[in-house]
């Protein structure tokens, strides 16, 4: 199975990926919680596991 990594961070953002295909950002909101926001060119489908992955890998990010 392919990974989800985070190959840049800082205090506001993190950019993600899944494998090497880039697939978008954590961006924090106005009350300290990361958000995924998917690059825009990306369409189609999402398979449940690599929706699982962005989802657990927010939870991380948030329990912080």
């Amino acid at each position: 199975m392919t990974q989800l990594q985070i190959r840049y961070s800082d205090s506001y953002q993190h950019v993600v990926f899944i494998g090497t295909k880039k697939i978008g950002r954590f961006l924090m909101n106005e009350s300290g919680q990361f958000c995924y926001f998917p690059e825009e060119h990306l369409t189609g489908y999402w398979p449940a596991d690599q929706i699982r992955m962005i989802a657990d890998k927010l939870d991380e990010i948030n329990k912080k």
